[in-house]
């Protein structure tokens, strides 16, 4: 039996139009706000001036995108991290902490010493086997012990 997926379950219905339900509260409160404002004065400059201050953070805030996502939806992040207490945490290190690390830093030290001594590289190594081997070479040679076969 077949059913049908939900496609595009991120986008929101439009509804009044071209606008979401959300859009519409928004430009719809700010229209409300500008009107009161008019309906208070009777004053055109008054109006204009409360246009300016509502409108446009309505108009921004209704159909700004953050990363891809409406700005109303990020407005509850935002006001959360200003107004929410930061937490900062604090560790005192105390003698008992430093005594314990220093031993673990001679330690470290100790088996740094033992690794600077072995070779580093397959390379290394087999510069050294050779250079030990014509030393040993020399050394039997210089001895006498044993004469060199041709």
């Amino acid at each position: 039996m077949q059913y049908s997926v939900p496609q595009f379950t991120d986008v929101e219905d439009k509804i009044f139009g071209p606008l979401t339900l959300k859009q519409f509260g928004i430009i719809g409160g700010a229209g409300l706000l500008i009107f009161l404002a008019y309906s208070a004065t009777k004053d055109l400059l008054i109006t204009i001036f409360a246009a300016l201050l509502i409108g446009v953070p309505a108009l921004g805030l209704a159909f700004g995108r953050l990363n891809g996502r409406p700005l109303y939806n990020s407005i509850g992040s935002v006001a959360g991290y200003f107004l929410r207490p930061k937490q900062l945490l604090y560790h005192k290190q105390g003698s008992k902490s430093f005594h314990i690390l220093n031993k673990r830093e001679e330690k470290k030290t100790d088996i740094e010493d033992e690794n600077a001594a072995a070779p580093k590289s397959l390379k290394n190594l087999y510069y050294d086997l050779k250079s030990n081997q014509a030393k040993e070479n020399e050394l039997i040679k210089s001895s006498g012990v044993i004469k060199e076969i041709k």
